[in-house]
């Protein structure tokens, strides 16, 4: 009997053993994990903007935040829109050129910007997150009262994976839109166009629809985020 029980002791020090050695990787794998997100250049920077273009309205939000002071802009842009001061279109085909045109017409300095397009798939994921069934904006909403969770930093990568399309967010990046979205204070804001509808203009044998940008919401936006 008592060569039995001497011959179980090693064993259960060794399932013991490796049983807390795993969890000591585990444990070192989600603080390196962690470390790497907070440290990142995304994380760290003050003045981001995100740029995502929502197939399902056809309409542009860009999202801007201010670390330091703990502010969230968002506004809403037609999909269409044409700036006439600068002779600019918004192409929802080239979000990167898209979002500089924005920011030049805003005047906004920025430490790091990011686009992505929404298209249907990318909506059902970003309501899985929510826990919310509506459309974009009513999505971003409910993500504002959900933060960062621990397991979010082990899925940040595949989080990113997700906007497919025309997209260079890094999982650091959606965890600071998600961190932004929660702790900050979010005013909204709204470029209309001229028309509701888009005009069409004919140049050659091309065929360009617009919506024109109202000047005065541009000039109100402009000021209101100096």
């Amino acid at each position: 009997m008592e060569s039995r029980r001497s011959r179980k002791r090693p064993v259960r020090f060794v399932v013991t053993l490796v049983i807390l050695l795993a969890l000591v990787a585990v444990a070192v794998y989600y603080t390196a994990m962690m470390t790497t997100i907070r440290t990142s250049y995304e994380f760290r920077a003050n003045r981001v903007d995100y740029l995502f273009y929502d197939q399902t309205s056809d309409n542009f939000y860009l999202m801007r935040f201010i670390t330091s002071s703990k502010l969230g802009y968002i506004i809403k842009i037609p999909g269409k829109g044409f700036y006439i001061k600068t002779s600019k279109s918004l192409d929802p085909n080239n979000l990167e050129v898209t979002l500089v045109t924005i920011e030049e017409f805003l005047e906004l300095s920025k430490d790091a910007s990011f686009y992505a397009k929404v298209d249907a798939e990318t909506l059902k994921f970003l309501r899985q997150l929510a826990g919310h069934p509506g459309g974009f904006m009513e999505v971003i909403k409910a993500l504002t009262t959900r933060g960062i969770k621990l397991t979010d930093y082990l899925k940040a990568n595949f989080y990113a994976s997700r906007f497919r399309m025309s997209s260079n967010l890094s999982g650091a990046a959606f965890l600071k839109l998600l961190d932004r979205l929660h702790n900050s204070g979010i005013q909204e804001f709204e470029i209309r166009g001229i028309t509701k509808r888009p005009v069409t203009i004919v140049v050659g044998d091309k065929k360009y629809e617009r919506i024109y940008l109202e000047d005065e919401d541009v000039e109100r936006v402009r000021n209101l985020l100096k």
